[in-house]
């Protein structure tokens, strides 16, 4: 789909809650907002598109008529012999020379050049005068036209290339933009379980803190040994010390979020906090993306990635059949028709009466270059094929791993289900197990250790939960990413496709 530059403008976004970039929190919409207007890659690739852009109007230029024009004057005095004193009656002769011409040139994209031309001019002297000659004004008015049979026959391959390059980089743009919103999903959604882990571990240390509390009580009621004191005392500062690297673990998450994105955090206050909702399980979009087939056939017409290079290969056929008519000899043929007119009189524009003397002109000439050695244009053409077959293997590339990661994203899909099913089904029997361990363990049946290994069961549990969670989030953007819908265009504009991610 060719879509002009200021068409790219993203308002894929309308959710601007917590927009602000000394915002606490953060949207997962308006992360993805923030990341299409400030991503350096993205300012990067637009900056390309400009500069591709200006490189295909300079070529439109090789095709711009021109024209030109010039006027000339000359007067010479020149001393006669005696016998031209004798003969004219004077001295010197005064000669006076001027003109005025005008031609058009134009280059077709066949390579044929047109080149209508006028040309005026008039002459007079003091000799003539006197001999009784009028000055004489000429006027020669032709038409030109240059056609090349070899070399130069096409002159619209350079043009045509950078008209693919265009396009390529147009849609490098629109694949930097979903490529970067991808990172920016996952480094969200790392974020939110970095957010999510903590709150895992606050409460892990808390029930930890809480029993050591009771087990201080037991002990000083003469109800538990003094000597689980310290089993229940290092367990409780060993959760402490995995809450504070949560913490740790949260700061790393919310940084690479803002460099995803593009944030310039210069403090804590302000890097973002992931507070959107992981999606949840969607049964009849999971069974729609398991037709794996079907979204590798639409990623074959809509992966920008893959229509960017398809062009580039394009602009490399065209620059190989360039290279190729470059090492041709020249042979041209220049025809030339026209009319040539004479007029005796003061004023020069007066050759142009239709009174005038004048008569058809025609002409024709052939012209025929060879090049010995050849070396610089078949050192292009050698450039050139390795060029293209570079690009066609690039291409052949991409295609087998938009393949095999559209396979892979489905079937993790399909098992971060499994998984987030299992994970839920765990927390809540682990977390009636914790709640049945401390009642038993008041009561003298169980022991210490049973409580905390079970407490240790229920927070893994619940990081195994929120990890799956992600999973599946991720494993949606992935999927989305490599069957090329994340980014979608409307009407001229490319919007992030947010039902497809949550």
């Amino acid at each position: 789909m060719r879509v002009g530059l200021a068409g790219i403008y993203i308002t894929s976004l309308c959710l601007l809650t917590g927009a602000s970039f000394a915002s606490y929190t953060l949207t997962l919409s308006a992360a993805l907002y923030q990341t299409l207007q400030h991503n350096p890659s993205i300012k990067l690739q637009k900056q390309t598109v400009y500069s591709k852009q200006g490189l295909l109007q300079k070529e439109q230029g090789a095709f711009d008529p021109s024209f030109t024009t010039s006027a000339n004057y000359d007067h010479t005095e020149s001393p006669l012999l005696a016998s031209q004193d004798t003969l004219y009656g004077l001295t010197i002769n005064r000669q006076t020379d001027y003109g005025y011409d005008a031609a058009v040139s134009e280059t077709f994209e066949n390579g044929i050049i047109v080149a209508p031309s006028l040309t005026l001019t008039h002459a007079e002297s003091t000799i003539r005068n006197v001999t009784g000659v009028e000055p004489q004004n000429n006027a020669d008015l032709s038409f030109k036209v240059t056609i090349p049979f070899l070399k130069g026959r096409d002159a619209s391959y350079d043009l045509r290339a950078a008209q693919f390059t265009y396009q390529s980089s147009k849609d490098k743009l629109v694949y930097e933009m979903s490529k970067n919103a991808l990172g920016t999903i996952l480094a969200y959604w790392d974020c939110k379980v970095a957010s999510e882990n903590l709150e895992i571990y606050k409460d892990s240390e808390a029930r930890a803190e809480q029993l050591l509390i009771n087990t201080k009580k037991l002990i000083a009621a003469d109800e538990m040994p003094a000597a689980n004191l310290k089993l229940v005392s290092a367990n409780y500062y060993s959760k402490k010390a995995s809450r504070i690297n949560a913490e740790e673990s949260l700061i790393a998450a919310k940084e690479a979020l803002a460099s995803s994105i593009g944030i310039n955090a210069l403090s804590d206050s302000q890097l973002p906090n992931a507070i959107s909702s992981f999606p949840p399980v969607d049964k009849e979009k999971i069974t729609k993306y398991a037709n794996v087939s079907h979204y590798i056939s639409y990623s074959l017409t809509h992966r920008q990635d893959l229509l960017a290079q398809e062009n580039t290969v394009a602009a490399n056929k065209l620059k190989l059949e360039k290279a190729s008519n470059d090492k041709k000899d020249t042979l041209n043929l220049d025809v030339t028709a026209g009319y040539a007119s004479l007029h005796e009189g003061e004023k020069v524009y007066q050759a142009l009466d239709e009174k005038d003397l004048s008569g058809p002109k025609a002409g024709a000439e052939i012209t025929y270059k060879f090049y010995f050695g050849n070396n610089a244009t078949t050192g292009a053409l050698k450039d050139t094929i390795a060029q293209l077959e570079k690009s066609k293997i690039d291409l052949w590339d991409l295609i087998r791993e938009m393949r095999l990661d559209i396979m892979l994203s489905s079937s993790g899909l399909q098992t971060s289900v499994s998984q987030l099913e299992a994970s839920l089904l765990s927390v809540d029997d682990y977390d009636a197990t914790v709640k049945n361990e401390t009642k038993k363990a008041n009561l003298g049946v169980s022991t210490l250790i049973d409580v905390i290994n079970t407490e240790n069961d229920l927070r893994n549990a619940e990081l195994s939960r929120i990890s799956n969670q992600a999973d599946y989030s991720k494993f949606l953007a992935k999927f989305a990413f490599n069957s090329g819908f994340l980014i979608t265009p409307d009407q001229g504009v490319y919007r992030v496709s947010i039902k497809s991610i949550m």
